[in-house]
């Protein structure tokens, strides 16, 4: 469904309220230990991790250039201030996160979940916590351990993510698993699968790797969305 998030968006909405509340929660989607491709798809992995330097740092100049801007109307002063105040938050997360991202992978590519559920969730305020973590056999082997000693609600992990061939083009699976606290087990277990389609909009995807994560986001993305709106309620 090439719409599913912005009608997801709509439904999540329309639930809290009806129910007069919204509940936030807490939630840390793990990266992937590794991913394993053919061969034939190791000419974009260095694409893929040189195009999020390029865009980590086109983001940072973009919000540096708000704080240094002064040539604005005086009657919208207002406005340009409540923009810098925006805008110099977001760069301390960014810069931050500097170190992390000279450290980025192309597998991590899967971590674009943790925008699409803030997408979803964090439309408005009060806003939920939703980060992304390295990965972590500790956290693999006791995720009730994890939850209660970090205070998180739920944690997300894609396990055994691999792409191989299919006739003329490639795949990809992986197991998606959605673990609650209040459950206290997995409430996702469940295979998923891309291909090498770019689908537009907030699927876009420039070369056949890149989609392959992507379009396994989406389709992970159509069962975990859900479940946490009928978990939230």
């Amino acid at each position: 469904m090439k719409n599913i998030i912005f009608y997801l968006i709509l439904i999540t909405q329309l639930t809290f309220s009806q129910s007069g509340e919204k509940k936030t929660f807490r939630m840390a989607i793990m990266a992937a230990e590794n991913a394993e491709i053919p061969n034939d798809l190791n000419q974009f992995k260095d694409s893929i991790e040189n195009q999020k330097i390029v865009q980590f740092s086109n983001e940072k100049k973009k919000l540096q250039e708000i704080l240094t801007f002064t040539d604005y109307p005086e009657d919208m002063k207002a406005d340009f201030e409540a923009n810098k105040k925006s805008a110099e938050i977001q760069l301390k997360l960014i810069d931050s996160l500097e170190p992390h991202i000279k450290d980025f992978k192309y597998y991590d590519t899967i971590l674009y979940s943790v925008s699409i559920i803030n997408l979803v969730f964090n439309e408005f305020e009060p806003y939920s916590y939703i980060y992304s973590v390295p990965f972590s056999n500790e956290i693999e082997n006791n995720f009730e351990t994890y939850t209660m000693t970090n205070n998180l609600d739920y944690i997300l992990f894609f396990d055994d993510v691999k792409a191989s061939k299919s006739k003329n083009d490639f795949i990809m699976t992986s197991t998606i698993k959605l673990y609650s606290k209040k459950e206290k087990k997995l409430i996702v277990n469940q295979q998923i699968f891309g291909d090498t389609n770019s689908y537009g909009e907030i699927w876009t995807c420039g070369n056949p790797l890149s989609c392959l994560f992507i379009t396994m986001v989406r389709n992970g993305m159509e069962n975990i969305i859900p479940t946490i709106i009928k978990s939230q309620k």
